[in-house]
This record gives structure tokens, sequence and C-alpha cells, in this order.
């Protein structure tokens, strides 16, 4: 939790789809945690919940990662070390 001390992650790995209001709703919320310096993180099964999330404008600030392993290592990783 180096890069980011405060932190949620919201598994929708079982969602198959997604409400066209929903993903300018999710930004919205990632905005609001941001400012209180939390940050949010989803992880997917990939597919049409990527493709709603990412496509939309608010999208842009959501941060989705497809396994909880993957939104761990994120959260954990030091900015100043160079991964390979």
């Amino acid at each position: 939790m180096a890069t980011m001390p405060w932190a949620v992650v919201v598994d929708l790995t079982r969602v198959t789809e997604l409400r066209a209001g929903a993903v300018p709703r999710l930004g919205a919320l990632v905005e609001r945690v941001r400012a209180e310096f939390v940050g949010l993180h989803f992880v997917t099964n990939g597919g049409a919940v990527d493709g709603v999330l990412t496509v939309a404008p608010a999208g842009k600030r959501i941060i989705v990662h497809h396994s909880i392993a993957a939104a761990q290592q994120a959260l954990t990783r030091d900015p100043g070390v160079t991964h390979g």
C-alpha cells in the first residue's frame, strides 16, 4: 500500500452487465473518494463489463484489474522501484 495508504477494491467479477447510468455514477464515486485520498479499484472478468466501464467518458477515471491479485499488486507497488 506504499502508493496509496487507503484503497477500496470493488469486486465486479460476477457482474455480467451494467445499466447505462451505472458508469457515470461509478465515475462520480471515483472522484469523491479520490478527493479524500482513497483509491478505488475495480476487478472484472473482462468482456462486456470492461467495455462499458472503459468506453464511457467516466471510464477514463476508473481503474480496472482482471484479478484480485493484480489489484493487490498495483496497490503494493512502490512508485520509486522499477518493476520488470
